[in-house]
């Protein structure tokens, strides 16, 4: 008996803005952004329209912790694309950590939120990056993570 492998063929065009779900390992509520708009292999942009019943809204607000976890899938999103664009699926990746994170104002339901994330250094497996919540024109947080992805 043969193991059974899926082939993901590589993509002439991987057109932006693209549904999250296909470059996040993430399912159903757990994808918690819903489009990436633009990547390069150093910086992401991806969006989200916060709603009531969104996995991280509590009490029709977003929870400080939430706006961490929207830069995490933002990166991991960036690299998801990447990997989409070589016919590879999504890696599983690890949020290693936080820093520096200051939050100006709350994300509320019905937020329309942009994130933007930037690779500001890599060492093996591990990148660290640097992350803006906005809406609209506003920041509403800022600050750093650190994410792990395994090579195996």
């Amino acid at each position: 008996m043969s193991a059974r492998t899926t082939v993901f063929p590589a993509r002439e065009s991987g057109q932006l803005p693209m549904e999250a779900g296909r470059l996040l390992p993430h399912a159903g509520p757990m994808c918690c952004i819903e489009r990436l708009l633009s990547s390069s292999r150093t910086a992401a942009v991806a969006e989200v329209l916060l709603t009531p019943r969104h996995s991280l809204v509590s009490d029709g607000t977003l929870d400080n912790a939430g706006c961490v976890e929207l830069a995490a899938q933002t990166a991991g999103a960036m690299q998801g694309y990447d990997l989409y664009m070589k016919g590879q699926p999504p890696k599983f990746g690890y949020l290693a950590g936080a820093q520096d994170f200051i939050f100006h104002a709350p994300a509320r339901a019905g937020d329309l939120l942009t994130i933007k994330v930037t690779i500001e250094a890599e060492l093996g497996e591990v990148s660290v990056l640097s992350s803006r919540i906005l809406r609209g024109e506003t920041l509403l947080a800022e600050g750093r993570i650190k994410v792990y992805v395994p090579e195996a």
